[in-house]
């Protein structure tokens, strides 16, 4: 859902990024791996 939702604000002529972690937390990944988080957003 949000990946269809950064193609399509690229769609509309606006920059946008879609990045994901892959984690064993699940969606709480950004929380548990920190170091992680700031390399994806490098």
């Amino acid at each position: 859902m949000v990946r269809e939702f950064a193609n399509s604000i690229r769609a509309a002529g606006v920059e946008a990024d879609y990045r994901e972690m892959v984690s064993d937390h699940g969606h709480d990944a950004f929380l548990a791996e920190q170091a992680a988080l700031v390399r994806l957003l490098q």
